[in-house]
């Protein structure tokens, strides 16, 4: 066969293979052109990602001598807003648009290698959520959330211990690290180097080493190679062990906005718990908005995200025994929030009641805690806080790995306000039945 021929049958594969992709695109092109009317749109992009890190939007962008046209959509309800804008200098500015033609909001959106982060913004440029796309062949009605958030627990040995690794990434982004030597735990500074691949600062926890490379791979496993003088000392693949995942409910509409994020693990009893917290939340929520857009005189660009609810989870401890932390639900129309600790024994399927932690002693020794603390400690000293701290009685118990939490409620100006105490101070207070799952002898 000739080079010729060769480059030939070369070339209609490409074509055979690109076809439905250039349909599509060529799809979109008809669309836009129709939408707004012109002649021509040159190179259409398509964009999937997500506005505050949970509302899965859809974005199709096309540019008409010079000046960028398009629109975005939310993929569960499917409202759609007009886009508008110039691209100078890896910026792209965009006006959106509603159905009756009025200006409702601003993107502003810095393209970095394929994909695009930034904020939108509301009219009043008040309002303000971070926005993030990846650049995509098409478009894929899947949740984006366990995609983007997650931890993922890894354990093995290195250089003759074991040691244990727990990565948390949040709205798509590795945000902590934290390394387990022989049941030693550190919090490690992290810092991007590649996709999936990021350098940790050991020197908080050895004088040995001065960094690790983390890289997690997609078959449950995870290199790490311990760095000093740049030279590879000691490497290892850690195996995953365990899982924590989130889901996300979430419903976009003009002027309303619900969303919710929210761990699931291998135990049902806990899922199915968790779920139905969130199901009902919704559908009070869903009712209490209905009646409010019922009094108001119509839908105007003012109104975007008038009406919020949010619930958001802080895992505070993830363990192979329990599960713990914060739900926090709250709504803008609502001056006050609710707040519910828990804590899930995994190893009995079952949730504990903090009383049943203890013995029955701990009420004044947490007592006199909480109130020397109000007192004394310098986080709690300024006058408006300690003000709001008069009310409070810390009694959102919840478990970490070291300790116990004592939290507040939480206050949109002040936020929540929380107490450790060491799980060593509480030696004398544990109940028979958990004080060995907290003092190691």
């Amino acid at each position: 066969m000739s080079l010729h021929l060769r480059h030939i049958i070369y070339s209609l594969c490409l074509v055979f293979l690109s076809a439905p992709l250039w349909s599509q695109i060529s799809a979109y092109q008809k669309e836009l052109s129709r939408l707004y009317e012109v002649d021509r749109i040159d190179d259409v992009r398509l964009f999937e990602g997500s506005l505050d890190k949970v509302h899965h939007i859809q974005m199709v962008l096309g540019v008409h001598d010079n000046t960028v046209l398009g629109y975005y959509e939310f993929v569960k309800t499917r409202l759609r807003f007009e886009l508008e804008g110039e691209y100078k200098e890896n910026i792209l500015e965009l006006i959106e648009t509603d159905q009756d033609d009025q200006t409702s909001g601003y993107f502003i959106l810095k393209d970095e290698n394929e994909s695009l982060s930034g904020e939108w913004s509301h009219i009043n440029h008040e309002t303000k959520i971070f926005t993030q796309l990846n650049r995509v062949n098409n478009f894929k009605n899947k949740s984006i959330c366990k995609k983007n958030n997650w931890t993922k627990n890894y354990n093995g040995v290195l250089d003759g211990g074991n040691v244990e690794l727990s990565l948390v990434t949040i709205g798509g982004q590795l945000e902590q690290a934290y390394f387990s030597l022989e049941n030693i735990r550190f919090l490690l500074p992290i810092e991007q180097i590649n996709k999936n691949e990021y350098s940790a600062n050991m020197t908080a926890v050895t004088s040995l080493y001065e960094s690790m490379i983390i890289k997690y791979q997609a078959d449950n496993t995870c290199d790490i190679t311990l760095l000093k003088d740049g030279q590879s000392m000691f490497a290892t693949t850690l195996k995953l062990y365990d899982e924590l995942n989130f889901e996300c409910f979430e419903e976009m509409e003009y002027a309303t906005s619900i969303k919710a994020v929210y761990p699931v693990i291998s135990e049902v009893r806990f899922n199915e718990w968790i779920g139905n917290e969130i199901t009902q939340w919704s559908k009070v929520n869903q009712n209490e908005m209905s009646n409010l857009l019922a009094n108001d005189p119509g839908l105007i660009p003012s109104d975007r995200y008038k009406y919020e609810a949010n619930i958001w989870v802080d895992i505070h401890l993830f363990s192979k025994q329990f599960i713990s932390g914060l739900i926090t639900y709250q709504c803008s129309w609502k001056s006050s929030n609710k707040r519910e600790a828990f804590i899930f024994d995994r190893a009995q399927k079952s949730f504990v009641d903090p009383s049943n932690l203890f013995n029955g002693n701990q009420n004044k020794f947490f007592e006199n805690l909480i109130s020397r603390h109000k007192i004394e400690y310098p986080p709690f000293q300024e006058k408006l806080i300690r003000k709001w701290l008069e009310n409070q009685n810390f009694d959102h118990i919840s478990l970490t790995q070291d300790g116990v939490n004592l939290n507040t409620e939480f206050s949109t100006i002040f936020g929540s306000k929380t107490i450790f105490v060491p799980f060593a101070e509480l030696g004398d207070y544990f109940s028979k039945n958990y004080k060995s799952s907290f003092i190691k002898k």
